[in-house]
C-alpha cells in the first residue's frame, strides 16, 4: 500500500505529540474534508520529507476504515497517492530547508530541535557556498551570512547568530 511504502528516516522531530491538536483531531479534520488539505511530499525514494503528522492520521483512518463496509468510508483509499506529492531527486539543502519550513509553521519545536535545526540548515547553506573559506569576500560569490540565514527563516540576523552559538555549545555538551 502507497502509504506504507513512505519511509521515515532520521529527521527534525524527537517526538510528534502536540497537545494543542494531537493526531485524532488531525484524522478527524481529514476524515471531514476527504483527504488532507497538505500533500504528503516524499522524494523519489518515498522518503517522506513533510508530513509525519499527516501520514500518521491517514495510516489511523485507513486502518479504522478496514474494519467498515466501503460505502461507510468517506475516503478512497485506492487513490490514496493522491495525498501524496513526489517530488523526485531532492538534494540535501533543498530537502533540509523544507523540513524546516514544515516544522516552523507547524508544531513548535522544542528549544533543542529549534537550535539544532537552524544549526544544520545554516552549515548546509555555508558548505554549499565556495566562498565560504577564509580570505577576502567575493562579490561574485558572496558568503552565507547568518543574515542570509534569517532570511529564510523569518528571524532578524541577531537571533539567528545567537541561536547558532547556543545551538554549537548545546553540541559540546552531548559529547561528552
Amino acid at each position: 500500500m502507497v502509504l506504507d511504502d513512505i519511509k521515515i528516516n532520521d529527521r527534525q522531530r524527537e517526538e510528534m505529540g502536540n497537545d494543542e491538536y494531537p493526531i485524532h483531531k488531525l484524522a478527524s479534520s481529514i476524515r471531514a474534508t476527504g483527504g488532507p488539505v497538505h500533500k504528503i511530499v516524499v522524494d523519489g525514494e518515498m522518503n517522506l520529507i513533510a508530513g509525519e503528522r499527516r501520514l500518521t492520521a491517514l495510516k489511523l483512518l485507513r486502518d479504522v476504515d478496514k474494519t467498515k463496509p466501503n460505502d461507510e468510508c468517506p475516503i478512497d483509499w485506492d487513490i490514496a497517492e493522491n495525498f501524496i506529492d513526489q517530488r523526485g531527486e531532492i538534494s540535501e539543502e533543498k530537502r533540509f530547508e523544507m523540513e524546516l519550513e514544515e516544522n516552523l509553521h507547524r508544531k513548535t519545536l522544542t528549544p533543542r530541535e529549534y537550535n539544532e535545526a537552524l544549526l544544520k540548515f545554516h552549515k548546509i547553506q555555508s558548505a554549499n557556498n565556495p566562498a565560504n573559506m577564509k580570505g577576502p569576500a567575493d562579490p561574485a560569490k558572496p558568503r552565507w551570512t547568518a543574515e542570509d540565514t534569517g532570511n529564510v527563516v523569518g528571524l532578524k540576523k541577531t537571533q539567528v547568530s545567537e541561536d547558532i552559538r547556543i545551538a554549537e555549545v548545546m553540541s559540546l555538551l552531548t559529547e561528552e
